[in-house]
């Protein structure tokens, strides 16, 4: 899986976007979503957005809209009123913890303290939670193209999918197995295309083992596939301890392992060949 790229816009976002649409199955009009959902990266666009938001909610809008009053509310108290441009610095109010006073204390080199960075990241984070909260009130019906220009609020009919489809995975998972006694075995599961830990942060492993008696008779076989094994169970960890206890001391432990995705089942990897290894 290719690294995420950090991008500083939102044009810039949208930009690439649109340039690997076709792989990623995006239109443009769900790429314009995707980008509009995004809160603005920059402290200075996150400023004028938070005061956009507050100056286009007048009553009649949040009427219009479905606001609950409470959650309004508690943006309104967050944001402190409209920025005052006579202030002393430029934009301050006069209510003190509140975003429109601290944002210009703590951007105005005269008056930053290390405090008010701390306070401007709190209710910045306490913004988002509240305009979020007041979108849910919102029916679909009633937003118009100007609503999701302004506010960013977009209908919940054309929300773009989150989680598109990853790739099918083709890379098939190394094993090694180490038996520490107890009944107890280390399992490492690697790529087999070399690199230590998991095929990336999205994948986790699906392992089938069997444990079959070596002196037994007749002979009992060794499964031949994952599907023959008789236990199956799926890790979070490329590192794993397998804890088979006592009762598998001194038998053949035979285990398969791939790298499957929860929630998109048919893009997971294949199994490939099992590792065995004795129990002590």
């Amino acid at each position: 899986m290719k690294k995420m790229k950090i991008f500083e816009t939102a044009k810039a976002y949208k930009t690439f976007l649109r340039k690997h649409k076709s792989e990623n199955g995006y239109t443009n009009s769900q790429i314009r979503i995707i980008v509009l959902l995004m809160f603005p990266a920059k402290d200075v666009d996150f400023n004028t957005y938070v005061n956009a938001v507050q100056g286009y909610l007048t009553p009649a809008a949040q009427t219009r809209l479905h606001i609950d009053s409470v959650k309004f509310g508690v943006f309104a108290t967050l944001m402190g009123g409209p920025a005052i441009p006579g202030g002393t610095p430029p934009g301050t109010n006069s209510t003190p913890h509140t975003w429109n006073y601290v944002y210009p204390l703590e951007k105005n080199s005269a008056t930053f303290t290390h405090p008010l960075q701390d306070e401007k990241v709190l209710i910045e984070g306490q913004l988002k939670v509240a305009i979020r909260n007041m979108w849910t009130d919102v029916p679909d019906s009633v937003i118009t193209i100007t609503d999701t220009t302004v506010l960013h609020l977009v209908k919940r009919a054309d929300h773009a999918d989150p989680t598109p489809e990853p790739e099918k995975i083709d890379v098939l998972v190394k094993i090694a197995l180490d038996p520490v006694g107890g009944g107890n075995v280390w399992c490492d599961f690697t790529k087999m295309t070399g690199g230590g830990g998991k095929l990336n942060d999205f994948v986790q492993i699906e392992i089938a083992y069997s444990l079959i008696p070596i002196n037994a008779v007749p002979p009992v076989p060794s499964p031949a596939t994952s599907a023959q094994c008789t236990n199956h169970l799926t890790v979070s960890t490329s590192h794993y301890l397998l804890e088979l206890g006592e009762v598998a001391m001194g038998m053949k432990l035979v285990l398969f392992a791939r790298w499957v995705y929860v929630k998109h089942p048919k893009q997971s990897g294949a199994y490939g060949v099992s590792v065995p290894t004795t129990v002590v």
